[in-house]
């Protein structure tokens, strides 16, 4: 007898014909089993980026930013913002949502002054006045990918 002809057994048929397919893992269960894999096979899940690990740009004159992550499915990228004293960033809209946390120095948003530990939401379709550093600024920003300016 072929494997295959023991699948073809009355009882297998009546078997499978009445059993229903499992239903699909939560997100959350998918996301400990990956993770339990990937450390049983010694890889960890965790994606590291060290202070003075990573490449500095240079976005405009007085602005640097660091990448820190991109993600694959949104393509939002993680970001540490360097704004040097006096610098102005001009009003824009944002295509996709973008977060900021002010980490070090003061960030004037229009008539708003954010200083260490405060967030900003710029929200996907709107838009924010110049905003400016008088003393400077290290910001964590989630937001669209920015590229340097030619």
């Amino acid at each position: 007898m072929k494997d295959t002809d023991a699948l073809k057994h009355p009882a297998i048929e009546a078997i499978s014909e009445n059993v229903s397919a499992a239903p699909p893992m939560p997100e959350e269960r998918k996301a400990r089993t990956r993770q339990r894999l990937m450390q049983s096979i010694g890889v960890e899940p965790l994606h590291i980026v060290r202070k003075d690990e990573g490449q500095w740009e240079q976005l405009q004159e007085g602005v640097s930013i660091k990448r820190l992550y991109q993600d694959p499915d949104s393509q939002a990228v993680t970001s540490i913002w360097r704004l040097e004293p006096g610098i102005r960033v001009e009003s824009h809209f944002h295509d996709m949502d973008e977060e900021c946390l002010v980490l070090e120095g003061e960030l004037h948003v229009g008539k708003e002054i954010l200083q260490p530990g405060d967030y900003l939401l710029g929200e996907k379709g709107t838009g924010h006045p110049e905003v400016r550093a008088p003393i400077g600024a290290l910001l964590l920003i989630r937001s669209q990918d920015y590229q340097p300016a030619a």
